[in-house]
């Protein structure tokens, strides 16, 4: 198993954005579902783990190369009201999952002002946009 934590901490078009995402990655699929108890138990906004988890697949669905294919652990999505929406917290999760793999330098989150939304950009090139919100 691998553990791993991401802190997106940018300021983008003079407004602030912060998301937190840890979790634990396996290398053996579990016939059980992911263990989601920890966010749980903190009251992680339900919106924010949605995109988390939506976040998580989207990198594993990505990053083909690594033993660790398998979410674990959702043990931590947080962030502030004020400075947090969905597509933060799916970039966080996504660089978490590399962070997991150890093959963050394979992506960056970046932030596209013109349509407001975060956004991983790949090294390949590619670039990968979280599903729509309602942020």
């Amino acid at each position: 198993m691998k553990s791993a934590e991401y802190r997106l901490i940018r300021v983008a078009n003079g407004l602030s954005h912060f998301a937190r995402v840890a979790l634990t990655l396996s290398e053996q699929p579990s016939t059980l579902v992911p263990d989601l108890s920890a966010v749980q138990t903190k009251k992680a906004d339900p919106q924010w783990v949605d995109a988390a988890l939506l976040g998580i697949k989207a990198a594993l669905n990505k990053q083909q190369s690594s033993p660790y294919r398998h979410l674990k652990c959702l043990e931590t999505v947080s962030g502030h009201p004020l400075d947090t929406r969905e597509d933060t917290i799916w970039c966080a999760a996504f660089m978490a999952v590399l962070e997991a793999q150890n093959q963050p330098e394979q992506a960056n989150p970046e932030y596209d002002s013109e349509h407001d939304l975060w956004f991983i950009q790949c090294k390949d090139g590619s670039q990968l946009v979280p599903p729509a919100t309602d942020t």
